[in-house]
């Protein structure tokens, strides 16, 4: 239920979320295949001219035209999509992880269209992964191990909660594929923006500061729209602990108030998270492409980031406090 609030507001400015295709990491160039215009121009029937088509696009990229959902099959007719891409998607496909067709990544095309535009987004989720869940559990085993299993049921509901939300910034920052038709009017002015202020690219200061101010908003409503969600899904665990147990163990009362927590938590993730996790994607633009090496200072990059991130949250609600 979560991910499909987070990604659908996610989606929902995921205009805003597009870039062009330039910068270190840039998508594929999307040019109209001479095997579809020869097929489109040909006699014969033109179902099979077409169906032949496809085929040889397919060919080599480890897909079958079973494997394309319809928009993405819109869009090779189209001819919006390159071998590249498609051989992304096929790699994808191919990934333990994303292997079942009906997995919620690859079914969001708010995720799906980054990831096969670049197959080491997958790398980075996987890491800011195990981070959250390690930072997590770390500071619920301080509290000492029976308070920790005491509240198993909140701490695993929250965690798996914070992971999505987590999925959901990080893809928000990702440049993505253009699929379907081309923006108009507001719409095509926010697609000219780069996907995070500093990506690569030949961006005007203009377009990057609108980028910032833009990916603020944009992070901000996807950390309040996940403390909303969390908070109500601790007074639903309590109030179902209630009525299981028959004893009170906490009372609503005293848990953290919905509507200030949540724009607490947005205002932080828009001004600190955004703009940390923006200068790591860009630094990420020089490290992933270098393979083994990369991904491994990759990793160490989005650890000392999140060390950072709790020291800056610690600061955050002391003055909250205040």
């Amino acid at each position: 239920m979560l991910a499909l609030l987070l990604l659908s507001v996610g989606a929902a400015l995921d205009s805003a979320a597009t870039a062009p295709t330039t910068g270190a990491r840039p998508a594929p160039p999307q040019l109209k295949s001479k095997h579809l215009l020869t097929a489109l121009r040909g006699g014969g029937s033109p179902a099979t001219s077409i169906i032949g088509a496809v085929d040889a696009l397919l060919m080599g990229t480890g897909l079958s035209r079973l494997d394309l959902p319809s928009d993405m099959m819109a869009a090779l007719l189209a001819g919006q999509l390159s071998p590249q891409v498609l051989r992304n998607y096929g790699r994808l496909l191919r990934e333990p992880f994303f292997r079942s067709a009906s997995n919620l990544l690859l079914r969001s095309p708010f995720v799906r269209n980054r990831l096969i535009l670049d197959p080491d987004l997958a790398i980075v989720l996987l890491v800011e992964t195990a981070l959250v869940v390690a930072t997590k559990m770390v500071a619920e085993g301080n509290a000492g191990l029976g308070k920790l299993v005491g509240k198993v049921d909140f701490i695993a509901a929250n965690l798996a909660l914070l992971v999505i939300a987590n999925i959901a910034l990080v893809v928000a920052l990702a440049p993505r594929a253009r699929l379907g038709k081309p923006p108009t009017g507001v719409r095509r002015a926010l697609a000219s923006l780069p996907a995070s202020f500093l990506q690569a690219g030949s961006f005007t200061a203009t377009q990057r500061l609108t980028c910032l101010i833009v990916r603020t908003v944009q992070l901000g409503l996807i950390g309040a729209a996940s403390s909303v969600f969390r908070s109500c899904v601790a007074r639903a665990i309590l109030e179902a602990r209630t009525r299981i147990t028959g004893r009170k163990d906490i009372s609503a009362s005293e848990l953290e108030p919905i509507w200030s927590t949540a724009l607490t938590n947005g205002a932080f993730v828009g001004v600190s998270i955004s703009t940390r996790y923006q200068l790591v994607n860009a630094v990420e633009e020089w490290l992933l492409p270098k393979g083994p090496i990369g991904i491994c200072m990759s990793a160490v990059l989005r650890c000392a980031n999140h060390l950072v991130g709790i020291i800056m949250w610690e600061t955050w609600m002391h003055f909250r406090r205040s």
